[in-house]
């Protein structure tokens, strides 16, 4: 039986979960092609929610405006388009799923919790909890970030 159980001491996150959160919270991005293909992106998006309005079965999934910290900036919400992006391509070249026959969804999942916690003020010790969270049933991933 172990002697630990009376310890209340939360273990540090594994490396790769540090090395994203590192990523999300310093990584500036400054590549002109990168902000040019989220800014298409994102006009793709926006096209795409518009014309859902126009199917009742779409429209019921929106939801009532809720008052909350200050709107997100358009800067901050491609920045965060292109980190998760980023973040999800390399850990699909690292691990290719596909060659085993599973999806990288939950590569998608990681990347996007961990863009969405910044963007919701996740500090570094919060940061990598939420994607950790994402990224149980895929251990183990490799990551170059």
């Amino acid at each position: 039986m172990s002697t630990t159980f009376d310890l209340n001491e939360r273990p540090d996150c594994d490396d790769f979960l540090q090395q994203i959160a590192g990523y999300v919270l310093t990584y500036r991005v400054k590549n002109k092609e990168a902000w040019n293909t989220a800014r298409n992106c994102l006009m793709d998006t926006v096209g795409c929610g518009l014309l859902a309005l126009r199917f009742p079965e779409c429209t019921k999934h929106l939801g009532p405006l809720v008052e909350g910290k200050e709107p997100l900036t358009m800067h901050a919400v491609l920045e965060a388009m292109i980190m998760a992006h980023e973040i999800q391509g390399v850990l699909a070249l690292e691990n290719s799923f596909n060659r085993v026959g599973l999806d990288h969804v939950v590569l998608v999942k990681v990347a996007s919790t961990a863009v969405t916690a910044k963007l919701m003020g996740a500090n570094r010790e919060q940061l990598p909890s939420g994607a950790s969270t994402m990224c149980c049933s895929a251990k183990p991933i490799k990551t170059r970030l």
